[in-house]
């Protein structure tokens, strides 16, 4: 292998059938890219391609293309825009492979009880704590059980997929400093919740997931990011959980509850 830290997890054939939009959203909030095939020509039969899905743009794939060859995420590519064929995007994908890119190894501590319990399971979050003592977020479907581990909430193995990405369900209660200005992931951003984003662009690095409900300091002038909510596709510059800087889109936040 030229890239050991990157296998194929799964391959996923929807020629017939739907592709699974839901799996592929999950994979990308959880910073793992997918490779896609499409038809690259309008002509009868299936001229077979294949792209890789780096993000997610309103009801469309940021891609990178081989074919022309475009170096960098600057300048966006739509999968939809190329090769839709008049098909819907769930039609439009005929093959989905999943890889899982892995930045570490080594086991992670299972901070909640029913944290085993979701190991291995699509969609799911644990929260966990790394042997250095950071603690964060891990998408479940990437881990497995430790070698000789304990079946209880304690202990757990990572396969590189943990961070400070949380898209589970649910969020703890976040104190709000009264001298701060906050705004919260509404429902909108969907139960994978959002992307906060090192740039305020979509194809900018992504930072971490942000759940619905998750509390987010507003860093921009207050009156101008109010100005922005309940608009499309415009930025507000924020600080995340763990004090992430980065910006979020304005349809996904809202003020929070009273």
């Amino acid at each position: 292998q030229v890239h050991p830290q990157i296998t194929l997890k799964d391959s996923v054939a929807c020629e017939d059938t739907d592709a699974p939009l839901a799996r592929i959203n999950s994979s990308l909030a959880a910073g793992q890219p997918v490779v896609v095939r499409v038809d690259s020509s309008p002509e009868p039969g299936l001229q077979w391609h294949y792209v890789m899905v780096y993000g997610r743009k309103d009801d469309d794939y940021l891609m990178l293309d081989p074919i022309p060859y475009q170096p960098g995420t600057a300048k966006e590519d739509l999968l939809m825009a190329r090769y839709s064929r008049g098909r819907s995007l769930k039609r439009a994908i005929q093959q989905v492979l999943f890889y899982h890119c892995s930045t570490a190894e080594g086991e992670l501590l299972l901070l909640d009880a029913d944290g085993p319990s979701k190991v291995g399971k699509d969609g799911k979050w644990v929260r966990v704590r790394e042997p250095g003592g950071r603690e964060g977020f891990a998408a479940a479907w990437y881990l497995e059980p430790a070698a000789g581990g304990t079946s209880g909430s304690s202990t757990g193995s990572g396969s590189g997929s943990a961070g400070e990405a949380p898209g589970g369900s649910s969020v703890p209660a976040q104190p709000m400093d009264p001298k701060k200005k906050y705004l919260m992931v509404s429902d909108a951003a969907g139960p994978n919740g959002t992307i906060l984003r090192k740039t305020a662009s979509n194809s900018g690095v992504a930072q971490m997931t942000l759940l619905p409900g998750m509390l987010l300091i507003v860093i921009e002038p207050y009156t101008k990011a109010k100005g922005k909510l309940g608009k499309q596709n415009q930025f507000i510059y924020v600080r995340g959980p763990n004090k992430k800087l980065g910006y979020v889109l304005s349809q996904y936040v809202q003020l929070p509850n009273p």
